[in-house]
């Protein structure tokens, strides 16, 4: 048992809101029962992490990671996959690193502030030496060090350092490539100049504003700021095709505000734009609706695939793909695959009820109202969720050709609306959630069954030969537990 919880440990994996499994077969197999595992125990003055900027447990992938305090010694320890790094001092407040490909922290032991990435010490700086933001990519570990004598600031990428750096804004890496870009300003009396730069020698600038700045890739960039004789009432967008020219910050009778954020993959970006107090939508720089368009686009899908794109236009809420090609109108949601083959669509009925079709050719069905729906990552298959008259909500899963009810939960939507994300197992004969009810109590469902449990934030789901299993953490008085189900 404690061999294969070991092996547990390190093929975790996490989602923001919900993670966990359930079986999609009609006649599903007895679960197994609860195992339980006790990986931590809190001394005296300890508690998770809760002053962070987000809770003290962390999951991806690579394992999981708590963070725990001691507020009586001041103290801090990290837990990495059952491993405890620590004590430290905890004389800043920064929040540890995990992704799919690294973890690490930046703390303080004595007069030292220390860097450990993948659990090796990384950097060890002295007195008046302080690190921070720590980050990481697929390809770049990265974090800076402010230099209290000097009044300035370097940023470390994987090992080396690079600057100083006066005034620096802030850094960013290059999500998947080994790019990386700094953004900085000069003092010009009565005004800033701020520049953007680039490792590959690149600079951009000057600007006087700087209001975003995105790296999506090694090729793929877009400011949008402001120059010394920019109109007031204007800001510029720039990207790696060149000047893409001024737009207007606002609309005249319309809200702007809640729509003009801009959106991007590793490939695409797409933002609201007003020009000449004309609505436009802008995909990696193009523009689309001619200033046709009567209000800003509020449904978008941004393919992972470079310019594959799709959203909903108009008061007859009309499908246009690619900025151009009609689909279908009276659109309330859609979802579209990662292969974009298949869209799965919703249209209303009446007040009550909402039709889904795939492709507007195949007819899934009548439901009640749905209130989210999303693909399976790299599948055909979807699932959504269906509210009810008292308020509960339906969970329905289409695998095929078949459509299945899973159950109905009193779950509590979070603040923008969205309900709980389902993660599968490889076989995908198993999936799951976390949920929060309506009493703000957490929730973990496996194969329909509801888990009691001090939930602490993370869930996970994977397969290990022709075994599947359900994990997640819970906190038993001072003991810090490691469950798991197996299938």
């Amino acid at each position: 048992m404690k061999k294969i919880l070991n092996k547990i440990l390190f093929s975790f994996l996490f989602s923001a809101s919900v993670i966990v499994i359930i079986s999609t077969e009609n006649n599903l197999k007895a679960q197994n029962q609860l195992a339980k595992e006790t990986i931590y125990t809190l001394e005296d003055g300890e508690k998770i992490g809760n002053t962070e900027n987000s809770m003290g447990v962390y999951g991806t992938k690579l394992g999981y990671l708590l963070v725990i305090e001691n507020d009586k010694k001041d103290a801090r320890k990290y837990i990495f996959n059952n491993k405890t790094y620590g004590t430290y001092n905890r004389r800043i407040i920064e929040k540890p690193q995990l992704n799919d490909y690294n973890w690490g922290f930046a703390d303080t032991r004595g007069d030292s502030s220390l860097v450990v990435f993948n659990g090796n010490n990384e950097g060890k700086f002295g007195v008046g030496k302080h690190t921070s933001d720590l980050r990481s990519t697929k390809n770049l570990r990265a974090y800076t060090v402010y230099d209290e004598a000097n009044a300035e600031t370097k940023v470390v990428i994987n090992g080396v350092e690079y600057g100083p750096y006066q005034n620096l804004v802030r850094y960013y890496l290059s999500p998947e490539e080994d790019t990386w870009a700094v953004s900085y300003y000069e003092n010009q009396g009565n005004y800033y100049n701020f520049f953007v730069k680039f490792s590959t020698g690149l600079k951009i600038g000057p600007f006087t504003k700087i209001h975003n700045f995105v790296l999506l890739n090694n090729e793929h960039w877009i400011v949008e700021a402001e120059k010394k004789n920019t109109p007031p009432q204007k800001y510029l967008i720039q990207t790696h095709k060149g000047d893409l020219g001024l737009f207007d910050k606002a609309l005249a009778g319309k809200d702007y505000a809640p729509y003009s954020d801009l959106i991007y993959t590793n490939l695409n970006f797409g933002k609201n734009v007003i020009k000449d107090q004309k609505i436009y939508y802008m995909v990696n720089g193009e523009l689309f609706g001619d200033g046709l368009y009567t209000d800003f686009i509020k449904q978008v899908d941004l393919g992972a695939k470079l310019d594959r794109f799709n959203y909903v236009v108009g008061n007859d809420n009309q499908l246009i793909f690619k900025g151009e090609k009609f689909f279908t109108k009276n659109v309330t949601k859609f979802t579209i695959s990662d292969s974009r083959n298949s869209v799965a669509i919703v249209k209303a009925q009446n007040a009550t009820t909402d039709i889904l079709n795939i492709n507007e050719k195949v007819q899934v069905g009548t439901f009640g109202k749905i209130a989210d729906i999303a693909f399976i990552p790299d599948t055909e298959n979807f699932y959504f969720w269906t509210k009810n008259a008292d308020n509960t909500h339906t969970l329905h899963l289409r695998i095929g050709a078949q459509t299945a009810n899973q159950g109905t939960y009193k779950v509590k939507p979070d603040l923008m609306g969205k309900m709980p994300s389902l993660q599968f197992t490889p076989t995908m004969r198993h999936w799951g959630f976390v949920y929060l009810n309506d009493k703000n109590e957490q929730k973990v469902v496996v194969n329909k069954q509801e888990y009691d449990t001090s939930f602490i934030n993370s869930v996970a789901l994977f397969g290990e030969g022709k075994e599947e299993y359900a994990t997640w953490l819970s906190l038993d008085k001072d003991k810090i537990i490691l469950n798991r189900v197996s299938f």
